[in-house]
């Protein structure tokens, strides 16, 4: 082989696909109470529940885990499980899917805290099977979904590797979070929102550790904070400073399941003005104060892939 033929040689790096989700049952998003009863269940499919309003528990092998909003349950295939939900508003996802990968088993046991990227990756998948999907009719023997006449058998695997990719997200964040951790935190963002209020969401991600007051980003923006508010709120639901707060809360979510640092050492690093307020924070978003949130999370998890 010549010289120059050798330079042409590339080193090639195996992929290794760490979750193969092989079918798609249920793929449901509930904003209102769906009048559940709580009992003991057991499916050969893996669940995931996503819970965006509402409070609950979650019982398995034993032990009892609160849910709050933010919270990822993986209901793992033949192995019972219950979900409890009090009574008010709630709002949750839930995907149901058959997965026989290994790394399945990182999800199990207590309720997983969800970055921006990872909650709206799964609202896409759900807007996704909504368009594509329809029930089976009351008339079959079978539960469930099934693709609508003309949909291409394209777009199923397109929503399974879609599931694949978030599953792998996650379990990418719980193993690697000193690698990850910043780019699991920013949120994608939806087509249609104005340069202004994406440049306001960059500069708030890039800025979650600073102590930044509405004046602070004006001035960085050029923007009046009248104007600012009203087309941040208009285009996204929420005030600027109650969404630099959530991403903040988010934040420190992952940094008590994935870091050593103690409450203090977060406030301070999150720039809150005292870990007193810090907790007054966590506790109005999460519903749980930082000790009730510290004892149930999920830590860093062993490693199942070799």
């Amino acid at each position: 082989m010549s010289e120059r033929a050798s330079n042409n040689v590339f080193n090639e790096t195996p992929n290794t696909r760490i979750f193969s989700v092989t079918s798609l049952l249920t793929a449901h998003h509930f904003t209102y109470n769906p009048e559940l009863q709580p009992y003991e269940e057991e499916y050969p499919f893996a669940q995931i529940f996503l819970t965006v309003e509402g409070r609950g528990t979650y019982r398995t092998d034993g032990k009892t885990y609160p849910i709050t909003a933010g919270d990822m349950v993986c209901r793992p295939a033949n192995k019972r499980s219950m979900i409890s939900w009090e009574t008010g508003k709630l709002h949750f996802l839930l995907v149901s899917f058959a997965c026989t990968s290994e790394a399945m088993k990182a999800f199990e046991g207590a309720p997983i805290p969800l970055c921006g990227e990872d909650e709206e990756a799964l609202f896409e998948l759900i807007k996704i099977c909504k368009r594509i999907f329809e029930p089976m009719e009351e008339t079959s023997e079978l539960r469930g979904m099934r693709l609508k006449e003309g949909v291409p058998i394209a777009a199923l695997a397109y929503v399974c590797t879609s599931l694949e990719r978030f599953l792998t997200m996650l379990y990418c964040r719980l193993h690697y979070p000193e690698m990850l951790l910043d780019e699991t935190q920013k949120a994608n963002t939806y087509a249609g929102k104005s340069s202004l209020v994406l440049e306001t969401e960059r500069y708030l991600h890039e800025h979650i550790t600073d102590a930044l007051t509405m004046a602070d980003i004006c001035s960085h923006l050029g923007i009046s904070q009248t104007a600012l508010s009203k087309k941040f709120h208009a285009e996204t639901g929420c005030g600027v400073m109650e969404y630099f707060n959530r991403l903040k809360i988010e934040r420190a979510k992952v940094l008590i399941c994935q870091s050593t640092m103690n409450f203090t050492q977060i406030s301070e690093h999150l720039g809150f003005s005292s870990v007193g307020y810090f907790g007054k924070s966590f506790k109005a978003k999460v519903g749980l104060t930082l000790t009730e949130f510290s004892k149930h999370a999920p830590k860093r998890r062993t490693m199942i892939i070799k």
